[in-house]
Formats: structure tokens, C-alpha cells, sequence
């Protein structure tokens, strides 16, 4: 906060806990603005807050989810070649690594992760089943 200009709008994109507030950001509940914004889809205004520390009038924001219009933005653009898998921090995992990747994630360890996605891979019989193929 102390290197935002005022006015700046802060999008929360991290998980806080329940009813966490910054001291800074007087009584402000931080993830219930963050559940404000679904899929990519802002559902209430900015709050505006002042920071304590340096009296800057801020707007807060939250973010959650992709909505499907990102979503298959992302998958033509990966079609096309535009971009790539490498072009986007993340780890692959298959359905079985998921409960031991999301634990790690909300464990304390998980200062110590350095990605941002995972992307979920499916044994290929999986696919023929759910589609009524196989």
C-alpha cells in the first residue's frame, strides 16, 4: 500500500481468512470483498477505504474464479499457438495428486510453492465414459 498512488483500485486475489482486517484498513472484512467479484463478473462497487498509514484513499476489489468467456478465450488462444502451457506458471497433476496438492496449498508449506495453476490431467478412458463412448 505504501507504494500505490491514491485513488489506485487493489484487486484481492488471495484467499484471507474469515473476518480478517487490516489494522491499516480499519474494520474492513478483506475476503468478504474478495467473494464480491464471481467469475469475472464484479457483483458489488469497489470499497473504498483509507489506509491508516499513509491517509491514501484506496479501492478495494475482489477476485474469484474465471468466468466461461475467460476460460475458452484461454483455450482458443492455446489452440491457435498464441500461447503455450509453458507461458503459464503451474504445475500438472493427475485427479489422484489433487487432495495432496490442494493440502499443501493451505498449509503453511505453501509460502514455499512457486506456482500459480494447476492443471488437472484425466487418463484418457476417463474421457470416453463421461462422454458416453466408452
Amino acid at each position: 500500500m505504501d507504494s500505490m498512488q491514491g485513488g489506485a483500485t487493489i484487486d484481492l486475489m488471495a484467499g484471507f481468512p474469515p473476518e480478517y482486517t487490516d489494522p491499516r484498513l480499519g474494520r474492513v472484512e478483506l475476503d468478504r470483498i474478495r467473494w464480491n467479484n464471481i467469475c469475472g463478473v464484479q457483483s458489488a462497487r469497489a470499497t473504498t477505504v483509507v489506509d491508516q498509514g499513509t491517509s491514501k484513499t484506496l479501492n478495494l476489489i475482489g477476485h474469484r474464479g474465471t468466468s466461461e468467456r475467460h476460460i475458452l478465450e484461454a483455450v482458443e488462444m492455446l489452440s491457435r499457438g498464441a500461447i503455450s502451457l509453458a507461458d503459464i506458471p503451474h504445475r500438472q497433476l493427475t485427479l489422484a495428486e489433487l487432495p495432496k496438492a490442494v493440502s499443501v496449498m493451505l498449509s503453511p508449506e505453501r509460502q514455499e510453492m512457486k506456482w500459480i495453476k494447476a492443471i488437472i490431467t484425466f487418463p484418457q478412458a476417463a474421457f470416453g465414459e463421461t462422454n458416453g463412448r466408452g
